[in-house]
């Protein structure tokens, strides 16, 4: 049985194909369903008035945590279940290690995840996030595959 569900999403499309298997998890074990995106800061050329600039560290963090907590407000609300309690967090840091001290912490049962992610297809048969997650999660981890 499980009571905590986290499903780790990074804003790409095929991870977001996790949520509606862990969210028919979480309804069937009547189990907190946990949104996690973990914001890693790297700096970007971005565009200003006049030319470009480079938005470091500190600051790209801050942004990405803005847009990651909006962006799970919205998966969040989307959600067709109604009876499933929601929580949703964001993270600063490296992805795979944020995913696993967060299950520990939150003493998470599953873990739901696509195999593959913003990253792409780059590890044919596992993304290098998700085989981290697979090494070192304090539980269970459930992996999603793309479609073909």
């Amino acid at each position: 049985m499980f009571n905590k569900i986290l499903v780790a999403l990074d804003g790409s499309e095929l991870a977001e194909r996790a949520l509606p298997i862990a969210a028919e998890l979480a309804q069937f074990h009547g189990a907190e369903l946990m949104l996690l995106r973990v914001a890693e800061g790297e700096p970007t050329l971005t565009e200003k008035a006049v030319g470009y600039t480079w938005i470091g560290a500190p600051e790209r963090m801050e942004k990405d945590s803005a847009e990651s907590l909006a962006y799970l407000q919205q998966l969040a609300t989307a959600m067709p279940q109604e009876d499933v309690r929601i929580e949703f967090k964001v993270e600063t840091g490296a992805a795979e290690a944020e995913i696993v001290r967060y299950a520990e912490l939150e003493d998470v049962d599953l873990i739901v995840m696509s195999t593959h992610g913003r990253t792409g297809l780059p590890n044919l048969i596992l993304g290098s996030v998700a085989k981290g997650v697979v090494a070192y999660a304090p539980c269970p981890v459930m992996l999603i595959r793309p479609k073909s």
